[in-house]
């Protein structure tokens, strides 16, 4: 399990943070629930999707260092 209990809000702008969470995850741990906002401007919570298989992938802005 988590040690999470709530969201974490909008990772964009805190890279390590993504990094140490994902970090501490183990397979078959229930992700915490985060708010992102995808390439469309639009506004994503992990919860909108609970009950549905899922697969999160991260990618990095191109032209960036991050």
């Amino acid at each position: 399990m988590s040690p999470y209990n709530g969201p974490l809000q909008h990772f964009q702008g805190h890279p390590w943070e993504v990094f140490l969470m994902a970090a501490i995850l183990k397979k078959g741990d229930q992700a915490p629930d985060f708010i992102l906002t995808n390439q469309f401007g639009k506004t994503i919570k992990l919860g909108d999707f609970k009950g549905r298989k899922l697969i999160v992938y991260f990618y990095p802005r191109s032209d960036t260092t991050s």
